[in-house]
């Protein structure tokens, strides 16, 4: 029995073992283990565990944690075996071991081993250890302080060495561990040591005197805590204490041995020497003391302050649940001196000293002793404390650090609670009370502490105190980084509430977000807290609906909910629910509205589900076709996503996912994409796991012969999506629709292509069956499609509909490699993708699938093999970036299809396919340059050498691999490769001016680079050349205009070759790294390769593109090769170069801000952010800051240089930790550079100081700038960075003695303080002081005085200090100053001194009335209290309006001042009358325009009557006039009546008369009138003379912005009998089509769609007898372009001018519409009235527009010009194919209603005589163009495409029409249509 045990333990010591496998063993043998044979066993295991250390000391190591977890004799075994592992663990711990093993480094390995003996093997008492163990020990310990104080490992790592510390100290001095420890930590925060630690650790193991004995002096009942003032902290210091805390020894706890208890008797009680020894005391106060290291840890700003605050954590937990018990056990101790006492009775006086000692020793150690102690105080104004400390970074910018501020803050609450039961509820409500009354809903420090405080106060109790709760809490929802925390906040209301409170409190809240406009709260409200509060009552949902059955926002709110609903599965919608399910949910009331009880109310019930169900299908049905993308989104995720994953799809939902795909696929933005592919993947999930489940576990097909219908369901939807995205890929469809339905092709083959994890072979896949089903069934659905889908014509090219193979058409690989030659670079890299999922199966052990072979042709690969490197020799950047592109993915596929390379075999060579493409290509190459060198411009030309460079990069390092190639083969074509990459560098850099003999790289300037270009052309250009260029290449592409010249062609090729080529050497110099790196590369290699290419890029060129592509590819390099300890040495020895040229910056222009020295700088430390070289990096750049230059205005000098590379490393955001100890230094640094002489210095300063503020105060959340959201709290931002505050302080009062406000510092009444001494000068020499006060001043405007627990007595004292100051910069003479330090008082006032400050602020006005300076400065600061605090006007409205009434009297002249006290009125009293009209001074004083301005429009809005609409008003000056227009035009939606709605349009109409021809500012004026005509249309009739002056508005005469106001204006007369006359509708019409094209700006195009929004229906409607000529066709046209424009602005507003007409009867119109559905109902309409009305001319517009762009034959060649670096076409977004399909589809449906109109038939007779002719054409197009050249013309292909499907509608309709004549029907081969041959002659 024994021996079978035995066997079964064998792989526990054989490598690759899992803790997996171990805990299995354990499991099953857990009876046997524990039996007789225990010892023998534990024995044969430390045999074992002792052989396989010797043999493999890592794997040994790596099976210690594993076998220690198993407990019983393998435990046992194993401790059998402690020296062995020991020694083990020394050997790789001495050696330092950090390379990689199995994602681990070795040196944690060993770590853990050591931990886990230590932990669990070893004894307690050193004296059970042998002499051996000892010294084993000792010396690991000594070893891993080395690791801990090196700082040079992983954070894990050094938190196991660490911890294993601690363990090792409380091991070998028990006695003395804290001397020990107190010890180590002094020397851990020394920089540099003198002797070792081994050295160290025998001595305080020798000595028996306590080393702290004099800092010890203490007595017992004070509770003393140590002294730690001579300890620096550092990183090791943190690590040590957290290993500490993390270990649970118990040293840490004990207040006096229990040694020295039990001796204690009544005679001892005389001698407390015992009790009071230096270590005892020692150990008492251990614990606590070390709070002042902790403290300094978290303030320090440094990059290890997450670890820091864990540590923190740890304390506290220690503190509280397992230093309560250790201090609580003294209960015992009492009780044996009690014991003592009572037995010896001798002596009272004996007794009485016993009482006195029992008393001291039950005072100083009663379980609250801890909790009495000054750091543990909650009171807020205290400082030194945790609950300080805490409340100073709720809003640590740090990752993760909020949360374990949190997590602590609750511990420390619990201590509290421990001691006294109910003292947390009384805490939690003391800070509940200062939070919500500080109002500060906008900071993200509020809701932290609440989502701790409601976990102790009772919801009810919430809600009583504070009725406004739930409205303050839904703030968080507006915001992005306040909606989480805002959330947790809910989440923990909502388990404490009912659902009566709920609908009482939330309810309201809710629907004021679901129909309110701020769609960030919707979405927020939506995604956090509609899913919980639907979880917990699910009753709500029919609640929330009902108040959802109006409104504008009535689907909206309802997909919402439905969405949300159905996810949480308290929604029975489509069948998710099983009978069973739903009888049980219908009797727990879960989805009905009412709660019913007996059975027959229980059928209506399931009526009404029913109903529901309906009328839920059409509400999803409306909201799929909503304009909102965010609705369409919500109701696509109805139709999807299910709580059950396996769902299958029932009939709705496949037909409603067809119509959503059918008219989304072209939609422009990228989150909706977003949206769609992550619905569409959760639908195929369901699609492929319902075909699975009824594959399995039922019959496939019913008695009848016919397939379940799930099955059917969704199998034919799965081909259907096939077919559907192959249709899709066509060259002639959009950007959009292809890149779209490729990713949605890669979902559905990634989610049936999954390998079974069982088997591991990716050929065989868990949905094998599935597949298999599909590819049989496709046939079968294809014949039902062909007859059931009667759109089938125009929407899907007829051979794409045919069966599927695997998920495959026979096409499928020839389409993939079209799309890899887009110019796009997310279409080709999809295509990649999918061509390896779909080829990857062909390389495994498998045959490969028939279907899956018979896509892969070898005469087609090596035709597109040709073509990718046809493109490779393009000079456009794109076209060769496809030819690389399709270079290796045709070499992959042939190297796992195996199908010859015809191409590039060479005789004799067995190499693989991969290695024989790497070797053509690099031959290749080097013939490419031989020509380059001969005559470069030839070469960039005719053949660059970037594309063909860059298909060698992939091809070498994506399809080269070791285990198919030999290495010595692949290291001689790399080495080519790396010589070739460095002789081409210094090629290029050379022909682009750089001077190569020069030591130092400097870029040569733009002239110089000019020059050399130029040089260039000279030399290779030559008559014969040149004509010879000019054949091969300008016809196909052409150069720029550039500032009306044009641009050199010659120069433009050769400047693009070079950065290309400069780029394509980067790019592949990366990719030979990241490949090769290791097993082909060396490290010296890499360095070369890194200095030779990537960094002599960076610094000798000026091309941002091919500065970018190196820095990106010089970062990615350097993470790879610094995993490695040689790599890491590369980099710091490249870093310390970079930073020897930035000190020796002679050469650098002052235009390029370090530039490229900057880049390789920056992506150096982003490679290793956590490298110590960093932070050495940034000292030392600091230090060259302060460096002094001499003043050079051409060159930069080392300091400004040091700056801008300061610059780019604040600003790159992995390496912000590394940054946060220096901020403070950069900051000061910047600001004492504002006062140099250097311009490039104070510019590079005040750069540098933008991105420092943003990293300290952190980004903007918000747009506005002022806004408390975009704000950081003063209290934290001055306890991280205490050294900048007080400098700050220092510039401030330093700028006021500047200001001559010295007077005023030293007795200022604007704030009070007491006892503040006289300031003195500061002793910093600063020059200019508005230099430094603006910088300094903008950036405390981002702070903010934070909640009530944020304010602390020290805090307030500083707050005081720079209030005094501040008040003096509020009379600068400097008005940005004054700006500045309003905003400045502001964050540095707590709310609760709001009206206090107020109080102040108007005793200084009325005192310094006569300075306007001073009082200006005051308004402002008034201004901003009052709109920060509402409570300031109730409570001191009237003194401020006291206060106010001097400055608007006629009197007083400063108008900066009158309007603020102006706009200070106003907010308070809400409205003023002014009782006459403001009289305008002729002043051109600063501030009168805004105060004549504000002033009229107080006065209009106080008196709005008829008597005040002057024609005067429209001629006042253009400020005046436009500020009374904007307030009327204000006015038009609250108080405006028809009646002086009538009267305005009157006075604008007469104001047209009378200023035609003359100059008038009218925009205000046409503003108004516009508002006018939307709320009231146009109720005043101008005459038509009136109409006739309004053309020259209309025509431009006034501009480009009243041109378009005119447009709209005009627009709402259309239609009308006063604009029936010709030269009105002319213009009008004219216009309308001017402003709809494609080359117009925006706003023309919207001003359209305006025009269109107003005037198409009364076109649309009204007799065509009263509109001039093709008047409704020319709007057709337009309504249809606008509806394709690529601006989604313009497209929406067109869609509203659908909507004003009479469509309903049209199945997809719906109260609002996107912009493809509105096409297509607009389309029908158009066409139906067309039809009625008889009216061929616009039947034959349509039919135009369906035939595309004119295909127009221009002999054997046709010309199209491309340009170099743009793309192809102006309007991307539009489909002239899909509007084809559209129209046709349209005409048919009509066509089949009318079979028998005459007019009709007559129609399609003429359009066969122009169809013949068409035809004609097209046949002559493809006779002489192969489709190789054709592929390259767009509009040729486009223009077959759209007139292909018009061929299948004339062919059809010639039919059903009855017509005698032949249509020829060219149908497209869809085979041949994307495959590089000839087309088929026809």
């Amino acid at each position: 029995m024994m021996d079978v045990v035995i066997d079964t333990l064998e792989p526990l010591f054989k490598p690759g073992i899992t803790s997996s496998v171990a805990r299995k063993i354990n499991k099953d043998h857990h009876d046997a283990l524990q039996s007789k044979w225990c010892d023998d066993i534990a024995v044969h295991v430390s045999k074992q565990l002792a052989e396989f250390l010797q043999k493999d000391k890592i794997e040994g190591l790596l099976a210690v944690p594993m076998l220690v977890e198993c407990r019983c004799c393998i435990q046992r075994g194993c401790q059998l075996c402690t020296t062995e592992i020991l020694v083990a663990a020394l050997y790789h711990i001495s050696s330092k071991q950090i390379g990689i093993y199995k994602n681990q480094s070795v040196l944690q390995i060993a770590c853990k081993a050591v931990y886990c003996v230590l932990q669990h093997l070893m004894p307690t008492d050193i004296k059970e250890l042998t002499e051996e163990q000892k010294q084993l020990i000792l010396k690991i310990l000594s070893e891993l302080l080395d690791v801990v104080h090196g700082n040079t490992v992983s954070s894990h790592c050094a938190i196991i060495s660490s911890t294993s510390v601690s363990l090792c100290i409380s091991l070998l001095y028990q006695e003395n561990a804290a001397e020990c420890f107190f010890q180590i930590l002094r020397i851990a925060a020394e920089d540099k040591r003198k002797d070792s630690f081994l050295t160290i650790l025998r001595k305080v193991k020798e000595t028996k005197e306590t080393v702290l004995e004099n800092d010890m002096n203490i007595e017992l009942e004070h509770l003393p805590l140590l002294k730690f003032d001579g300890i620096k902290v550092n990183y090791s210091v943190l690590i040590l204490l957290y290993g500490l805390f993390n270990s649970g020894v118990d040293w840490i706890y004990q207040a006096v041995s229990v040694k020295d208890v039990e001796s204690v008797s009544i005679d001892s009680t005389k001698n407390s020497s015992i009790v009071t020894s230096p270590s005892n005391r020692l150990m008492k106060t251990f614990v606590y003391s070390v709070f002042v290291l902790i403290e300094q840890l978290c303030l320090v700003p440094s990059n290890f302050t997450y670890q820091a605050f864990q540590c923190l954590f740890l304390w506290l937990t220690c503190i509280r649940k397992q230093g309560l018990e250790k201090v609580c056990s003294q209960n015992r101790y009492k009780e044996r001196v009690d014991n003592n006492i009572k037995s010896d009775s001798s002596c009272a006086e004996e007794r009485d000293q016993g009482n006195c000692w029992q008393e001291k020793i039950t005072r100083n150690y009663r379980s609250e002793d801890h909790f009495s102690l000054d750091i543990f105080s909650l009171d807020p104004k205290g400082t030194k404390t945790v609950f300080h400390l805490l409340n100073s970074n709720w809003e640590n910018p740090a990752k993760g650090v909020s949360d374990i501020v949190r997590d602590s803050m609750e511990e420390l609450i619990l201590i509290h609670e421990d001691v006294l039961t109910g003292k947390a509820e009384e805490i939690c409500e003391s800070l509940l009370s200062a939070l919500v009354e500080s109002a500060t809903w906008s900071s993200k420090s509020t809701y932290l502490p609440l989502h701790l405080i409601l976990k102790y106060i009772n919801c009810d109790k919430v809600m009583r105190k504070y009725p406004d709760f739930p409205s303050c809490l839904a703030v968080s929802l507006s915001v992005n980084h306040l909606a989480p925390v805002g959330a947790n906040v809910y989440k923990q209301l909502l388990s404490q509430i009912c659902v009566e409170d709920w609908e009482e409190h939330f309810m309201p809240v809710f629907l004021e977000t679901l129909h309110g406009e701020n769609g960030m709260k919707k979405i927020h409200l939506k995604s956090l807290w509609l899913p919980v509060t639907l979880k917990k009552f699910p009753n709500l949902l029919y609640k929330l609906l009902s108040h959802c059955n109006s409104g504008e926002k009535r689907v909206e709110a309802f997909a919402s909910l439905i969405k949300v609903a159905r996810m949480q599965g308290c929604l029975d919608l489509f069948g998710d629910r099983s009978e069973y399910d739903k009888e049980k949910l219908l009797q727990n009331n879960v989805t009905s509205k009412i709660h019913l009880d007996d059975n027959s109310e229980m059928m209506d019930m399931k009526s009404q589900h029913d109903t529901d169900n309906t009328r839920f299908y059409e509400i999803i049905r409306e909201a799929l076709y909503h304009e909102d993308e965010s609705v369409r989104g919500d109701a696509l995720a109805v139709v999807c996503q299910t709580p059950k994953a396996s769902q299958p799809l029932c009939q709705e939902e496949a037909s409603l996912l067809k119509e959503f795909f059918k008219w989304n696929m072209n939609i422009d933005s990228s989150p909706f994409r977003q949206v769609i592919v992550k619905n569409y993947k959760a639908a195929v999930a369901r699609m492929r796991d319902a075909c699975a489940v009824e594959l399995k576990g039922k019959p496939t097909t019913h008695n009848d012969g016919q397939v379940s219908s799930i099955l059917d369901i969704n199998s034919s939807l799965i081909i259907w999506f096939i077919w559907f995205f192959h249709n899709n890929l066509k060259t002639v469809s959009n950007y959009q629709r292809r890149v779209l339905s490729l990713q949605l092709y890669r979902e559905t083959l990634t989610a049936f292509l999954t390998p079974d994890k069982k088997s591991g072979n990716f050929g065989i896949s868990r949905y094998f069956g599935v597949r298999k089903f599909i590819s049989c069934r496709s046939a079968i659905v294809a014949k039902q499609f062909k007859t059931e889908e009667p759109d089938r014509l125009f929407w899907f090219v007829s051979q794409s509909v045919q069966p599927v193979r695997d998920f495959t058409l026979p096409y499928t690989l020839d389409m993939l490699l079209h799309c890899c030659q887009d110019e796009m670079n997310d279409i080709r890299e999809e295509a990649e993708e999918i061509i390896k999922l779909i080829v990857t199966p062909l390389s495994g052990n498998l045959a490969p699938d028939e279907a899956t072979q018979a896509i892969v042709n070898n005469r087609s690969l090596n035709h597109w093999l040709q073509t990718g490197l046809g493109l490779c020799d393009s000079p456009k950047a794109s076209e060769a970036e496809s030819g690389s592109a399709i270079i290796q993915v045709v070499t992959n596929i042939m190297e796992n299809t195996g199908i010859a390379f015809s191409l590039l075999v060479e005789d004799g060579c067995q190499s693989a396919a991969s290695v024989r493409c790497s070797i053509f290509l690099y031959n290749r190459v080097m013939e490419q340059f031989e020509t380059a060198k001969m005559n470069f411009l030839n070469a960039a030309r005719m053949q660059p050498i970037h594309g063909t460079l860059l298909a060698l990069g992939r091809c070498l390092c994506e399809n080269v691999s070791l285990e198919k190639s030999c290495a010595d083969e692949i290291n001689e074509i790399v080495q080519k490769v790396v010589k070739m990459l460095t002789l081409m560098i210094e090629f290029i850099l050379c022909k682009l001016g750089l001077d190569t003999s020069s030591s130092s790289v400097s870029a040569p300037s733009f002239e110089e680079m000019e020059n050399a270009v130029a040089g260039i052309v000279r030399e290779c250009t030559s008559e014969d050349a040149e004509t010879e260029c000019e054949t091969v290449v300008f016809d196909e592409f052409c150069c720029e205009e550039v500032e009306g010249n044009f641009t050199s062609r010659n120069h433009q090729f050769v400047l693009a070759c070079c950065w290309q080529t400069l780029k394509a050497c980067c790019i592949v110099s990366c990719a030979l790294v990241t490949k090769w790196f290791g097993p082909i590369m060396k490290c010296e290699e890499v360095d070369s390769l890194m200095r030779n290419v990537l960094v002599k890029v960076l610094l000798g060129t000026r091309h941002k593109g091919a500065m970018e592509a190196a820095k990106l590819m010089y970062k990615q390099v350097g993470s790879i090769i610094c995993q490695l300890p040689p790599g890491m040495v590369i980099l710091e020895r490249q870093v310390r170069d970079l930073v020897s040229e930035v000190r020796e910056a002679s050469l650098r222009s002052v235009t390029r801000r370090g530039a490229g020295l900057s880049m390789a700088l920056q992506a150096a430390c982003s490679a290793a952010p956590r490298a110590s070289f960093v932070s050495s990096t940034i000292q030392e750049l600091l230090h060259i800051t302060n460096t002094e230059t001499e003043k050079q205005e051409t060159v930069d000098s080392a300091s400004s240089l040091a700056l801008h590379v300061l610059h780019d490393l604040v600003l790159d955001a992995s390496l912000s930790h590394q940054m946060v100890p220096h901020l403070s230094t950069i900051t000061i640094t910047c600001v004492m550079s504002f006062s140099s002489q250097s311009w490039s210095l104070r510019n590079a300063a005040l750069q540098l100081y933008g991105a420092v503020v943003s990293r300290m105060v952190g980004q903007k959340k918000v747009k506005d700038d002022t806004s408390v959201l975009n704000s950081l709290t003063a209290s934290e931002f001055m306890s991280r960075y205490p050294k900048l505050t007080d400098f700050l302080l220092k510039v401030l009062e330093n700028g006021t003695f500047h200001t001559t406000c010295q007077q005023k510092l030293e007795s200022s009444e604007f704030i009070h303080m007491k006892d503040f001494g006289k300031t003195s000068v500061p002793d910093i020499s600063l020059g200019t002081s508005s230099f430094h006060l603006v910088p300094v001043l903008s950036l405390l405007c981002r702070l903010s005085p934070g909640t009530e627990l944020h304010q602390t007595e020290g805090l307030n004292k500083i707050f005081d200090k720079y209030l005094r100051v501040l008040s003096c910069l509020l009379s600068s003479p400097v008005h940005t100053i004054r700006r500045l330090a309003a905003h400045s008082v502001l964050a540095f006032t707590p709310r609760a001194g709001d009206v206090d400050l107020c109080g102040r602020i108007l005793s200084s006005i009325v005192k310094n009335y006569g300075s306007a300076n001073t009082v200006h400065g005051n308004l402002l600061t008034l201004w901003l209290l009052i709109e920060r605090n509402e409570i300031i006007s109730n409570e001191t409205g009237i003194q401020i309006s006291e206060t106010m009434e001097p400055f608007l009297t006629s009197d007083y002249k400063c108008y900066v001042n009158k309007t603020l006290a102006l706009k200070i009125i106003l907010v308070v009293h809400n409205q003023i009358y002014l009782g006459r009209r403001p009289e305008i001074e002729a002043v051109s004083s600063p501030g009168s325009a805004e105060y004549f301005k504000k002033a009229f429009q107080i006065y209009i809005r106080g008196s709005l009557n008829l008597q005040n609409i002057d024609k005067d008003l429209l001629s006042l000056n253009r400020d005046l006039s436009e500020a009374c227009l904007e307030e009327f035009k204000r006015s038009v939606t609250e108080c405006i009546t028809k009646e002086l709605a009538l009267q305005l349009q009157e006075l604008i109409w007469n104001a047209v008369d009378e200023y035609a021809g003359k100059i008038w500012h009218a925009t205000p004026a046409l503003d108004l009138l516009i508002s006018l005509l939307d709320k009231f249309g146009p109720i005043y009739h101008p005459s038509e003379s009136s109409m006739l002056n309004f053309l020259s508005f209309l025509k431009g005469s006034y501009g480009a912005k009243v041109s378009v106001q005119s447009l709209t204006i005009l627009s709402s007369y259309i239609g009308r009998e006063l604009c029936h006359s010709s030269e009105i509708l002319i213009a009008w019409t004219q216009s309308l089509q001017e402003y709809a094209q494609d080359t117009c700006t925006e706003d023309y195009r919207l001003a359209a769609a305006h025009a269109l929004k107003r005037a198409l229906a009364p076109i649309m409607k009204n007799s065509f007898a009263i509109f001039v000529g093709d008047m409704q066709s020319t709007v057709v046209k337009c309504t249809i372009n606008l509806l394709l424009d690529e601006d989604p602005e313009v497209r929406k507003e067109v869609c509203k001018a659908i909507f004003t007409l009479p469509c309903k009867s049209n199945p997809y119109y719906f109260q609002s519409l996107h912009p493809n559905v509105a096409l297509h109902v607009f389309i029908h309409y158009v066409i139906d009235i067309a039809i009625k009305k008889k009216d061929i001319v616009m039947m034959q517009t349509l039919w135009i527009s369906a035939l595309g762009p004119q295909i127009q034959y221009e002999g054997n060649t046709t010309k199209v010009k491309k340009i170099l670096f743009e793309s192809h076409a102006v309007n991307l977004y539009m489909e002239p194919l899909e509007l084809s399909q559209v129209i046709s589809s349209a005409f048919m449906h009509y066509f089949q209603i009318y079979q028998k109109d005459e007019a009709i038939s007559q129609f399609l007779q003429g359009r066969c005589e122009e169809h013949k002719v068409i035809t004609e054409t097209v046949r002559t197009v493809l006779q002489n163009h192969a489709y190789s050249n054709l592929k390259k013309f767009r509009n040729i292909l486009l223009s077959m495409s759209c007139f292909s499907v018009i061929s299948k509608l004339l062919q059809k309709s010639v039919k059903m029409f009855d017509i005698d004549t032949s249509v020829d029907c060219i149908e497209w081969s869809e085979k041949e249509y994307f495959t590089p041959l000839c087309i088929q002659k026809l």
